[in-house]
C-alpha cells in the first residue's frame, strides 16, 4: 500500500497492493516522511517531534487541549489517567489545568470508540454549562484512546490558563456512562 499509513499497527496485519502482492509494512521512517509530505500538500507546518518530558512519566503530564464549540465558545479540555479503576487519583491543581467558573469532571469509563462513545461529543455537550471539562480516564487504555481521538482530531494544546489568586470555581463531579 505504498503512500498510505494506517493509524495503528500491529505485526499480525498484512497489506496486499492491488494486484494482490503482499506490501511489507511501512517503517516509522517512512510514515514520517509520508507525513511531512502531506503537510507540504496542505500547506501546513510538518508535524512536530515529540519528546518526552524528563522526569515526569507520560501519564502525569497535563493534556490540555482548546476546544472550540459551533457556537464560538473556546473551552480547555483536559485528560487525566486514572489508571487502574481510578485508582491514580488527581493532582489538586487539575483545575487550574482547564481554568472557568463552573468545571465539569468526568469519570470516563470506557475508550473512545466503544457504543460509538465520542470525547469530543461529550465535551461539546458538556460546554453549554461549563467553562472547562476534565476528562478522568477509568484505566489507561482509556486515556490513550481519549488522547488519540484528541490528537487525530488535530485540536490545538495549549498551556493552563492564568488565574487570579482568588480564583474559586464552580466543581461538579459526574460518570459518563456514554
Amino acid at each position: 500500500m505504498p503512500g498510505a499509513a494506517g493509524i495503528y499497527y500491529a505485526n499480525c496485519i498484512r497489506n496486499f497492493g492491488p494486484e494482490g502482492k503482499f506490501s511489507a509494512q511501512l517503517s516509522a521512517a517512512k510514515r514520517k516522511q509520508i507525513q511531512i509530505q502531506k503537510a507540504e500538500i496542505l500547506n501546513r507546518p510538518p508535524p512536530p517531534v515529540l519528546y518526552a518530558a524528563a522526569g515526569v512519566e507520560q501519564e502525569d503530564s497535563p493534556w490540555i487541549f482548546r476546544v472550540v464549540t459551533p457556537e464560538g465558545k473556546m473551552i480547555r479540555t483536559a485528560v487525566w489517567n486514572g489508571r487502574r479503576n481510578y485508582e491514580h487519583e488527581f493532582p489538586e491543581d487539575i483545575i487550574r489545568w482547564v481554568g472557568g467558573d463552573k468545571i465539569a469532571i468526568v469519570q470516563v469509563h470506557s475508550p473512545v470508540g466503544v457504543n460509538l462513545r465520542s470525547s469530543l461529543q461529550l465535551t461539546m455537550r458538556l460546554s453549554k454549562d461549563h467553562d472547562g471539562v476534565i476528562h478522568w480516564a477509568r484505566d489507561t487504555e482509556t486515556f490513550q484512546s481519549i488522547i488519540k481521538s484528541f490528537v487525530r482530531l488535530d485540536l490545538e494544546t495549549v498551556s493552563p490558563p492564568e488565574l487570579p489568586q482568588n480564583w474559586e470555581p464552580s466543581i461538579t463531579t459526574m460518570g459518563a456512562n456514554v
